[in-house]
C-alpha cells in the first residue's frame, strides 16, 4: 500500500540468458539459462559464433530456457539456417512445452526439432 504523497514505482529488470557451452561425446552442447528475447539474443549468437565451423554437430538444451518470444524464435531459426549452410547439425533438446507450442504455431516446429543437416 502506497501512503500519502508517496508514489509507487515498477522496477523491471532486464532480461537475462545464460549460456554455459561444454563438449559431451564429440558434441558441443550449449544450455541456455533464462530468457530468449530482443535484448538478449546477442549472447546466443556470440555463443554460437563460437561453435559453427567446428567440425562437431551442436545441441542446445533449451530446459532452462524460462520465456521465448518471436525475437527468440527468429534467432533460433536464424541458427538452425547457418548450420545447415555450413553442412552442421544443430539440434534443440528439452524444450518446455510453451517452447515447443511457439515452434509449432509458427509452423517451424518439424525444422527446428530435426538435427540433420539439409541436404
Amino acid at each position: 500500500m502506497v501512503g500519502a504523497g508517496m508514489k509507487e514505482v515498477t522496477v523491471s529488470l532486464p532480461a537475462q540468458l545464460d549460456v554455459r557451452m561444454e563438449t559431451l561425446d564429440g558434441t558441443k552442447r550449449m544450455t541456455l539459462n533464462g530468457e530468449l528475447d530482443m535484448s538478449t539474443c546477442p549472447v546466443l549468437q556470440e555463443g554460437l559464433d563460437a561453435l559453427m565451423g567446428t567440425p562437431s554437430a551442436i545441441e542446445i538444451d533449451l530446459a532452462g530456457l524460462m520465456f521465448m518470444d518471436s525475437s527468440g524464435l527468429s534467432c533460433m531459426l536464424a541458427a538452425k539456417k547457418r548450420a545447415n549452410e555450413e553442412g552442421q547439425g544443430l539440434r534443440l533438446v528439452n524444450a518446455s512445452t510453451q517452447v515447443q507450442r511457439l515452434f509449432e504455431i509458427a509452423g517451424v516446429r518439424d525444422f527446428l526439432n530435426g538435427d540433420e543437416p539439409a541436404a
